[in-house]
């Protein structure tokens, strides 16, 4: 583990664990789609640059309008095959690396705030550090090769949520990652439980 995410964990813990002694805690879940956004510019490529997304976390209260979360982020991955037939395959995929179409999965610690909020209807809007490692795979015939790609970036989100009943809260969420290699689009359907 790089020294970043450390530092980006600890302070998720303190800011989850300090605050009003009345906050609520909830924990979530979610699942969805991510699309990642991709310049892939390569004769004979084909990208493979969409896949289920899930999540799960805790959150918690720190303001009637105000909570901090952490969660874990899968994205998917994505893949890279390349139909062509070249003299040196291996060559030609280590080249082209750079052109990748990325999704990934890690911690992700948020700040949300509710813009909107009335008996059960909330609108929030949400601010990210995602810590991520992304495991991509490119193919050509029978030669595969693994890149392991790693970093820290932002995100923003914006949802709606229902709250069913005082535990219960189903939302949709639209986030949007801003990967080094590329941005990264998701949308999902969750559902919150306090506890």
């Amino acid at each position: 583990m790089n020294q970043r995410f450390m530092k980006i964990f600890t302070l998720a813990i303190f800011l989850l664990v300090t605050g009003q002694a009345s906050a609520q805690w909830s924990a979530f879940a979610s699942i969805g789609k991510s699309t990642a956004k991709h310049s892939v510019n390569i004769t004979n490529a084909q990208v493979d640059n969409t896949d289920v997304s899930t999540s799960f976390g805790v959150r918690y209260q720190l303001s009637p309008r105000w909570y901090v979360a952490a969660s874990w982020v899968d994205l998917g991955e994505s893949q890279v095959s390349f139909s062509a037939i070249t003299p040196d395959p291996e060559t030609t995929l280590r080249q082209n690396a750079g052109q990748l179409a990325l999704l990934a999965s890690g911690v992700d610690i948020a700040v949300e705030y509710y813009l909107y909020s009335n008996d059960r209807w909330r609108m929030f809007a949400a601010a990210s550090l995602f810590t991520w490692q992304s495991d991509v795979t490119l193919t050509s015939g029978n030669l595969n090769i693994e890149r392991e790609i790693d970093g820290t970036d932002l995100g923003l989100s914006l949802g709606l949520s229902y709250q069913v009943s005082d535990r219960i809260t189903p939302y949709l969420q639209v986030r949007r990652y801003w990967l080094d290699a590329n941005d990264v689009d998701e949308m999902n359907l969750g559902i919150r439980i306090a506890f």
